[in-house]
């Protein structure tokens, strides 16, 4: 189980950086072709994220306490989110990077 943890945790991580990307480039309502760069942390992460797409069981939803805390520590050292709401934003990453298994799951026809 711990592979199949490890490659969800660097799922999560890509959607969390591209989620951030996203934010960052849409943060002034204008987008132009240098807001790429905000993009460029999650589409370095991408392959270690979608190497192990295939290994992940559905069940890493009920993931243990270790897991949510690795993701929680990384989110603090990782984004500038406030305090109080990381726990809530580790759990909708964690839930998007679901929704984006089952997305590319779906397109890979498995």
């Amino acid at each position: 189980m711990a592979e199949e943890l490890k490659d969800f945790k660097e799922l999560v991580k890509f959607v969390a950086a591209l989620a951030n990307g996203v934010g960052d480039s849409l943060e002034d309502g204008k987008f132009s072709i240098t807001e790429i760069l905000n993009l460029l942390p999650a589409v370095r992460m991408s392959k270690d994220a979608l190497d192990g797409i295939e290994n992940i069981p559905s069940s890493l939803l009920e993931a243990d306490g270790d897991a949510v805390e690795d993701l929680r520590q990384w989110f603090i050292d990782e984004f500038d989110i406030p305090q109080d709401q990381v726990e809530a934003m580790v759990e909708r990453a964690w839930n998007a990077a679901f929704y984006v298994l089952e997305l590319i799951r779906g397109f890979l026809g498995k």
